[in-house]
């Protein structure tokens, strides 16, 4: 078991980091969706410790921990430009995830949305990144944005 800090990528995030646990370890810098206020939101996950050492702390605190249901990083930030939107963040007197927010494109952060079509034996995975995508050209490939 986990402890994993993250800060919510949303307008309305709190501008402190939310704690939960998973069952392990996640990468600094990856992003994350876990619920907030009933909605599944994407989460930059700053920090990933072995409960272990935080088991007295934990149990005498005032809230109960809740557990990320799909602990798979879909995308994965750069450090240097996490440091960018901590010292943007400073200067503006911001939360990180509203700027976060506004720095990663919509389009990215909605990568967990997946369509998996399939037809016989074979199936095609298309993410709504691209279905959202119109073609420059008059062939009508999906996959050109």
């Amino acid at each position: 078991m986990n402890l994993i800090n993250v800060v919510p990528i949303a307008r309305n995030a709190p501008q402190k980091e939310i704690s939960y646990f998973s069952s392990g370890p996640l990468p600094k810098g990856a992003i994350i969706f876990v619920e907030l206020k009933k909605k599944k939101v994407p989460a930059l996950v700053t920090l990933s410790e072995d409960i272990k050492t935080k088991k007295a702390e934990i149990k005498s605190s005032s809230f109960v921990l809740k557990k990320i249901k799909s602990p798979e990083p879909k995308i994965f930030l750069a450090p240097e430009l996490v440091e960018a939107a901590k010292k943007a963040a400073a200067f503006f007197a911001a939360p990180l995830g509203v700027i976060l927010k506004n720095i990663i494109p919509a389009k990215i952060l909605a990568l967990e949305h997946t369509i998996k079509i399939s037809s016989g034996r074979n199936s095609l995975k298309i993410n709504r990144f691209f279905s959202a995508c119109r073609p420059a050209w008059k062939w009508k490939n999906p996959f050109l944005c």
